[in-house]
């Protein structure tokens, strides 16, 4: 039984006040505390396991819930010890995930190593960051409630990432006269799709509409070496969308009935070139 989740006072950083965030969902009958890094009190709750100590106490010892870095040049940041030992499953996702680790790297080295020095290793303008941390993080991390707020956010956020990735063994890919087509009958974000298979690792997806069910979504994969011989402009008479760049439009049928058609449409988008003059 977890009763209290304790970190330092006011004003926090991304690691620190995250890394609560999330343990706030974990245990949500434990009590937010913020104390003093300095506190003499830290000694003893140092061996309560019933107490998390969050980027203070200058101790990691997983076992007694202690995560804090500072004692140790070599330890991340206080969220990635957390991630790692009490959210296993999101910190696997993460590591699997490029966008989501660099988020986290980002987080880890900005914290230890300072904002001059994380640009220079992630290559990343943290302008950005200070203006998401000022305006979002750091303002629901001021109190308790805010901090549960911010934590039911992520924890959602993340179990829908899950549940996506768990989605993929439904996703089909086949190949259709020379061109890669995925076939998806769940409607999963492209980007997760070029994370788990490579971003020109298909030409084609089908896959049913995430905001209507009932239609389907065609969408060419720009990153792909053959997407300029893609053209869905034979599609557009019977879409109910049609994007104004061309890149993707909306039938209104379900996936089951487009899906049976795929080798028909491929026949229509994929533009062979025009036959040369006699």
């Amino acid at each position: 039984m977890v009763r209290k989740i304790i970190t330092h006072q006011r004003p926090g950083h991304a690691d620190d006040i995250l890394a609560v965030a999330l343990l706030s969902q974990k245990y949500p009958g434990a009590e937010i505390e913020f104390i003093s890094p300095q506190s003499p009190e830290l000694e003893k709750y140092k061996n309560d396991p019933s107490i998390i100590l969050v980027d203070v106490g200058k101790d990691y010892s997983p076992e007694k819930k202690n995560y804090d870095h500072h004692q140790n040049a070599d330890l991340p940041c206080s969220l990635v010890l957390v991630l790692r030992h009490e959210f296993p499953e999101y910190y696997q996702l993460i590591e699997k995930s490029p966008l989501l680790k660099e988020s986290l790297e980002f987080i880890d080295y900005k914290d230890r190593f300072g904002a001059k020095k994380v640009e220079e290793i992630t290559g990343i303008n943290p302008v950005g960051s200070f203006l998401l941390e000022e305006l979002v993080v750091k303002s629901l991390g001021k109190t308790p409630e805010g901090l549960k707020t911010l934590g039911k956010a992520i924890v959602e956020r993340l179990e829908e990432e899950l549940q996506l990735r768990k989605a993929l063994s439904s996703v089909e890919r086949k190949e259709i006269d020379g061109l890669k087509v995925i076939l998806d009958p769940v409607g999963i974000p492209i980007q997760v799709m070029m994370q788990e298979f490579g971003k020109d690792a298909f030409d084609l997806v089908i896959q049913r509409n995430i905001r209507n069910p009932q239609h389907t979504s065609i969408t060419r994969n720009s990153f792909s070496p053959r997407a300029d011989e893609i053209d869905l402009e034979p599609l557009r008479e019977e879409a109910s969308f049609f994007h104004q760049t061309g890149f993707m439009c909306v039938l209104p049928e379900p996936f089951e009935k487009v899906a049976e058609r795929a080798e028909e449409i491929v026949e229509q988008v994929l533009d062979e070139g025009e036959s040369p003059s006699p």
